[in-house]
């Protein structure tokens, strides 16, 4: 299982140095869905992070099978505490106790390690349209945890991934 996971970002010349480097590790470069010039490379190797400006998370909650080949999203909410309470508490039953949507194969619940109050949603898909399809009948599911990004006046971010062995 893993604990921890480290990201950054830059050119693919300087990501696919570090992954030369650390052959021992864990390493997947994505090219993001909406190019915006960098690319990147999470490191799930469970280890103290080998990139020079890490972003680093602590897994707190986990659900699925790991496939890291094909499609991310991340979802970032900075809720206040109240909300973060109710996300927290929706998040971790949809985790817990429900089917994942078709095409789904694995979701964590990460806390950044910088001290931040950021709720980190990280899915992964076996591809790119299973999520969109997803994404766009979230208002119709329940037990999704999306509609709490529209029910609060939380400040979300998005961003999705492809893994460049398959873009």
């Amino acid at each position: 299982m893993i604990n921890k996971i480290s990201t950054t970002f830059g050119s693919e010349y300087i990501l696919d140095q570090i992954i030369k480097n650390h052959p021992n590790r864990r390493l997947e470069l994505f090219v993001p869905v909406k190019p915006n010039g960098n690319l990147q490379l999470l490191d799930l190797s469970n280890l103290e992070s080998v990139f020079s400006s890490p972003i680093s998370y602590k897994v707190l909650n986990h659900s699925g099978t790991d496939n890291w080949t094909s499609f991310i999203n991340y979802l970032e909410i900075n809720a206040d505490d109240n909300e973060a309470k109710i996300i927290n508490a929706k998040l971790n039953g949809f985790i817990n106790s429900s089917t994942p949507p078709t095409g789904m194969d694995s979701i964590y619940y990460l806390k950044k390690n910088n001290g931040s109050n950021t709720i980190t949603v990280l899915t992964t898909w076996m591809d790119e349209s299973y999520f969109n399809d997803w994404y766009k009948k979230y208002q119709q599911q329940n037990n999704s945890y999306l509609p709490l990004i529209r029910d609060f006046s939380t400040n979300y971010y998005s961003a999705s991934f492809i893994n460049i062995k398959k873009w």
